[in-house]
């Protein structure tokens, strides 16, 4: 669970009484150990989580950190941690150890397909979808390559024009894995609708 304000991610294990949290650092990740937690990278305002579906990594995409954070999830736990360098994360233009990525911005939201292959996360500060590519069974993120690598309002930064992008602030993927829709803020209540080739 993404804790904007608190910029960390909590660590939330179901009991036959309901949620519960850890008590110790493995209760949660953030950016400070103020609040004993787990310290980790590129967590400025997470507000969107994404788990692969073999239950292995999660992606928090954070919009003041603008990137993506990489965490590898305990399988018995459910406990997460952070890889070093690059394969921890992905920033706008790099820094912080992490892989430099392209239109990420403000991103907002991240999901992950059903076949594990794709991050596709979105920014609302710069009306983008950012698209990576993940290895079977393995976390870190490479995003592709030139013009298959983002869409952005407009077709700018090297990026096609996507449309539906404006203030884009949710993603989700169809569950056969075909299609990719965006959501746009409040204000325009748009939805974009993408085709995922094969």
């Amino acid at each position: 669970m993404a804790g904007s304000l608190s910029n960390a991610v909590a660590v939330l294990v179901r009991t036959p009484e309901g949620l519960a949290q850890a008590g110790d650092e493995t209760g949660c990740v953030a950016v400070t150990a103020d609040e004993g937690c787990t310290r980790g990278r590129v967590l400025g305002n997470p507000a969107g989580v994404a788990v692969s579906p073999d239950g292995q990594f999660v992606y928090v995409a954070a919009f003041a950190g603008d990137g993506l954070a990489i965490f590898r999830r305990s399988g018995d736990t459910g406990g997460l941690s952070q890889p070093n360098g690059t394969a921890g994360c992905v920033k706008q233009s790099g820094g912080l150890g992490c892989q430099a990525g392209r239109v990420l911005d403000g991103v907002h939201d991240a999901v992950v397909s059903p076949d594990g292959r794709n991050v596709y996360a979105v920014t609302e500060q710069i009306n983008a979808m950012s698209i990576f590519g993940r290895g079977l069974g393995s976390g870190p993120l490479r995003q592709l390559p030139g013009r298959w690598a983002c869409f952005i309002k407009g077709g700018v930064l090297g990026c096609p024009a996507g449309r539906g992008l404006q203030t884009a602030v949710a993603i989700a993927i169809s569950r056969d894995g075909r299609n990719v829709y965006t959501v746009s803020g409040e204000r325009l209540g748009g939805v974009g609708i993408f085709r995922r080739l094969p």
